[in-house]
């Protein structure tokens, strides 16, 4: 029997988003689909890191994914999420 696989976006690569990217890449049943940071240049690094795809434009990437991690900062959250869930 296949496991079915959750495929997810994870969004902000400071502390928090890195140590999330590093557990959930070696979580069974989990593709990360792809990876955002506000600065890009970092984004582009940990993707190529963890053999990734780094996005500038989350909304449109935002259409390949089951769900999306928020890592940034807790005082953008409900931007974030206002933003994306009509995209979900």
């Amino acid at each position: 029997m296949s496991q079915a696989v959750l495929k997810l976006g994870l969004l902000g690569l400071g502390q928090m988003g890195r140590n999330h990217l590093r557990v959930l890449s070696m979580l069974r049943g989990v593709d990360i689909a792809f990876v955002f940071d506000a600065n890009f240049a970092h984004a582009q690094q940990l993707a190529t890191q963890y053999g990734l795809q780094a996005v500038e434009d989350i909304q449109k990437a935002v259409a390949q994914v089951d769900a999306v991690v928020i890592c940034t900062p807790t005082i953008t959250h409900a931007d974030y999420i206002q933003q994306l869930a009509p995209l979900v």
